[in-house]
């Protein structure tokens, strides 16, 4: 998990460096919640969530708590009405929404 840590200590202060944000940094308990966190994305999504928390939080040390609160606002939502999860790129929605279609109407030429 060694570059788990790199990722979000870079995006931490490179984020606050660029915005002139005082950066007490995150307690241990904080950092052991986010690496057992099930990131469903990519490390752009790690990014948006470090600096959404450290713009929330506005200057303090980052807490455990502060991570479950924030992480909870990530959770995977499902809607009845959608037909994929809101918190997906669009890339991954659009994969999502057109594969069972291809796949209706290629069975018989291909494999997916």
């Amino acid at each position: 998990m060694k570059i788990f840590h790199y990722w979000w200590e870079r995006f931490a202060l490179e984020f606050t460096r660029g915005n002139d944000i005082p950066y007490r940094g995150f307690v241990p308990e904080s950092i052991r919640v986010m690496k057992n966190y099930n990131w469903p994305g990519n490390v752009r999504e790690l990014k948006n969530f470090v600096e959404s928390i450290l713009i929330l939080q506005k200057g303090l040390r980052i807490t455990m708590e502060m991570v479950e609160e924030k992480l909870g606002s990530f959770q995977q939502i499902r809607n009845d009405n959608l037909p994929v999860l809101v918190n997906q790129s669009s890339e991954q929605a659009e994969r999502e929404l057109m594969l069972p279609g291809n796949c209706y109407c290629c069975d018989r030429m291909s494999i997916i």
